[in-house]
């Protein structure tokens, strides 16, 4: 189908088209594991578009406790904001079990495109942005 005769499709109200993106089946399972497995981090190079970004791969709820901390150090008013979200999250976790495979998240994260190193420390990116990944650090 061509993308005129999706858009012709979708004009004539026959239904809306959702294309989701294919995820890396390795890649998934090592998220799923390290969900499973709350303590552990494991080393990580994701390919991302222009350049690479690297650090130690944790689960949502280890990343998320850590960027909380950052922005109540910040800001006490949005750290107790989202310190109550997360507890109304945490009491509706079933609604959001898709949600938590769509993401990689690091911790003590470095972005490297061409000769520039820059330090991000927390790190959030969507799956559907990882070009290619390895288990291994380039330091």
């Amino acid at each position: 189908m061509t993308n005129d005769e999706l858009a012709q499709d979708h004009d004539e109200g026959d239904g809306v088209l959702v294309v989701e993106p294919v995820h890396d089946y390795y890649l998934h399972v090592l998220l799923q594991m390290l969900e499973l497995d709350g303590a552990d981090s494991i080393s990580m190079t994701f390919n991302v578009n222009g350049g690479l970004v690297y650090g130690q791969m944790v689960n949502r709820d280890a990343w998320e406790k850590l960027w909380i901390e950052q922005v109540d150090q910040a800001s006490d008013f949005a750290g107790k904001v989202l310190k109550e979200l997360a507890s109304l999250r945490e009491a509706r976790r079933d609604d959001e079990e898709d949600e938590l495979s769509r993401f990689v998240h690091l911790k003590n994260a470095i972005f490297v495109t061409g000769g520039t190193r820059q330090s991000l420390g927390l790190w959030r990116g969507p799956l559907a942005q990882i070009a290619g990944w390895s288990n291994s650090t380039p330091e």
